[in-house]
């Protein structure tokens, strides 16, 4: 994430589905606020270092993502960052929430 007094957040990362084909799943971030949620699909973002440095899951290289979201798009309010991996072939959904947060002041 971006500073706090920044327009804009930059989520970036990558977010890997163990034991699976990584390409077959779209990632949503989650935004999780006391007053509301929003949900952003992030676009893939090719990441070579993970094939790497990972145990070698299939396509781990397709994991990244990358998106900005606008503040001034959120309402004010403290947002808890979570993604979820949606297969694309499958009804498989698994969401994770992270230890990072947004704080939205206006």
């Amino acid at each position: 994430c971006t500073a706090q007094n920044s327009d804009e957040v930059l989520l970036s990362g990558y977010a890997m589905v163990a034991g699976s084909d990584n390409a077959l799943f779209e990632r949503y971030a989650v935004l999780e606020g006391k007053k509301g949620s929003y949900m952003f699909k992030l676009p893939c973002v090719y990441r070579p270092d993970l094939e790497i440095n990972t145990d070698a899951d299939e396509n781990a290289a397709m994991c990244g993502f990358s998106c900005v979201v606008n503040r001034q798009e959120l309402s004010e309010d403290e947002y808890r960052v979570g993604i979820i991996a949606s297969g694309r072939c499958s009804r498989m959904k698994l969401y994770r929430q992270t230890n990072k947060f947004i704080r939205v002041d206006k």
